[in-house]
């Protein structure tokens, strides 16, 4: 009523009202920062968990199982799910909005730490990171061809692609997926591990001392990669 009645009683006042609030609103709207792609952190924790030799299968039994099991007594988790690969295993953790991270990070740390000793022993400690969107890749490119070789591909797209990309002003970080690596595959037999005494982490420990990278001379002559 006051409204109704003010607008009728004072119609001049009500219209510079009405223009002065528009012109506030159009003075506001030229002030306000707008971005296509806005800063936004997500609540998201990710879990990688190196699991040397071992078959996604075994990943996922003996260390994926029982890390979730210990993550499910955490607060604040939205949804979860893991991957488990040769070697490794990966679980995200999405947390509401209202969870405290670095508190969040804490809790995640205990979880593992409470069943550690129910984790294999060769199992490398599990890093946890916060998921960043601005390290996401704004650029990625494939490379192929019925000329070159796998090997060859992936001599060009780490010693001179990738090279050249990080000498680009502005650019942070270069990484090349899928290139070929060497490789040594070691197969183990069971019952001589048992005869001299030897654990296949020995094992593990001893080709990863051997494993240096030293000057060997010069090679003269036509080097071919298979």
């Amino acid at each position: 009523m006051f409204l109704s009645n003010f607008s009728i009683n004072k119609p001049v006042a009500t219209v510079v009202l009405i223009i002065g609030l528009m012109l506030v609103g159009l003075l506001a709207l030229s002030k306000l920062k707008v971005n296509q792609f806005p800063e936004v952190e997500p609540p998201v924790l990710v879990i990688n968990i190196p699991y040397p030799g071992a078959s996604p299968e075994t990943t996922e039994r003996e260390v994926v199982n029982r890390i979730e099991k210990a993550l499910q007594s955490i607060s604040g988790v939205d949804r979860s799910n893991s991957t488990s690969r040769e070697g490794s295993a990966t679980i995200v953790l999405v947390f509401d909005f209202s969870k405290n991270m670095i508190e969040a990070a804490d809790e995640v740390r205990n979880a593992i730490a409470s069943v550690r000793y129910k984790l294999p022993t060769e199992i490398r400690e599990p890093i946890i990171t916060r998921a960043d969107p601005g390290a996401q890749p704004i650029l990625q490119l494939s490379l192929s061809s019925t000329a070159l070789t796998h090997a060859q591909l992936s001599r060009l797209a780490e010693d001179t692609l990738a090279e050249r990309f990080r000498g680009i002003s502005g650019v942070s970080t270069v990484s090349v997926n899928g290139a070929l690596k060497r490789e040594l595959s070691i197969l183990l037999r069971a019952e001589k591990l048992r005869e001299f005494g030897v654990s296949v982490t020995e094992v593990l420990n001893a080709v990863r001392a051997q494993n240096t990278t030293a000057p060997v001379g010069k090679v003269r002559g036509v080097l071919e990669d298979q």
